[in-house]
């Protein structure tokens, strides 16, 4: 839908400003998520192992965001 709504010259534009403010709210979480796993690292509550891997799939996550 918002690819499509790209190309309709009736659009008003909604479809993409809601797909920003949710990639927008999306990045805010991811950063949460890596700020409690890194924290859960200095803890000693999970290894670098654990932390890396999350992180990973966090970053990916967050480049999907960009497509």
């Amino acid at each position: 839908e918002r690819f499509r709504s790209r190309y309709d010259p009736d659009g008003d534009g909604s479809v993409e400003e809601r797909s920003q403010n949710y990639q927008r709210l999306r990045r805010e979480l991811l950063d949460a998520e890596r700020e409690a796993v890194t924290e859960l690292r200095q803890q000693g509550v999970i290894g670098d192992d654990v932390m890396r891997s999350v992180v990973r799939d966090l970053d990916l996550e967050d480049a999907r965001l960009d497509v």
